[in-house]
Order: C-alpha cells, then sequence, then structure tokens
C-alpha cells in the first residue's frame, strides 16, 4: 500500500509550471474531472486558467453546465449540436462545424462579448 500511494503523490511534487503545462494538452471538460477539487493548490492552478486558452471540444449535446465552461478559450461545437453559448461567457476563439438557427441567432456582440475569431465549417452552403 505504502508504494502505491508513494508512486501516487509524485504528480503533486511537480512544479507550477510543469503542470500548467501539462495540463494545458487536456480538454477543458476532462481537466476539471480528472484535477478539480483533487486539492486546494490543483483548484488555483486550474482557476488560473483564463490566461492559459482552455479548449473544450463539444461532441455531445448532453453537456451539463459545469464550472468550467467559464474557463473556456476556444470553443469547438460539432455538427447538430444547440447549446447556449452564454454558459462560454469568456470564449475568444468559436470553431462551428453545422450551423443551427439557434447558435446563429447566438452570434452577436453581447452573446458573445470576447470573440476574436469564428470558424464556420457548413456542408450544403
Amino acid at each position: 500500500m505504502g508504494r502505491i500511494k508513494k508512486n501516487s503523490s509524485r504528480l503533486e511534487l511537480l512544479p507550477n509550471e510543469i503542470l500548467l503545462l501539462i495540463f494545458q494538452y487536456f480538454n477543458a471538460e476532462d481537466l476539471f474531472q480528472v484535477f478539480y477539487n483533487l486539492n486546494y493548490r490543483f483548484n488555483q492552478l486550474i482557476q488560473s486558467f483564463h490566461e492559459l486558452h482552455l479548449v473544450f471540444h463539444m461532441k455531445k449535446s448532453d453537456y451539463n453546465d459545469n464550472i468550467f465552461s467559464y474557463y473556456v478559450y476556444t470553443l469547438l461545437i460539432d455538427q447538430n449540436i444547440d447549446v447556449n453559448l452564454k454558459n462560454f461567457p469568456n470564449i475568444h476563439h468559436l470553431k462551428l462545424n453545422s450551423i443551427s438557427k439557434n447558435i446563429l441567432s447566438q452570434l452577436n456582440s453581447s452573446t458573445l462579448p470576447h470573440l476574436e475569431h469564428l470558424s464556420l465549417y457548413h456542408t450544403g452552403i
């Protein structure tokens, strides 16, 4: 038992700079599911991500509004998924693989005040 506990704590021994580099490779939802509320230090690191450009790739429509949505910098939305973009207040980059009327109606500066880049891909146009 002691050996397992010793090996499992090695990640926590890494300096913040290394952990931040590692965390950037996670999808935002996965990062929060795995590391958020693990301990105070990890919570503080993850909450500093407003500067680290977290990406969330939405692949299913049964999204549950979680705390991580505030920290998403780039949002990628797959085909046929309707989402309330107000749940992602800090989006700077938005990539849509299909455009629904609902999402189209949300593309304005009041819903997306920080939007800098918009990519639209729609077959049939």
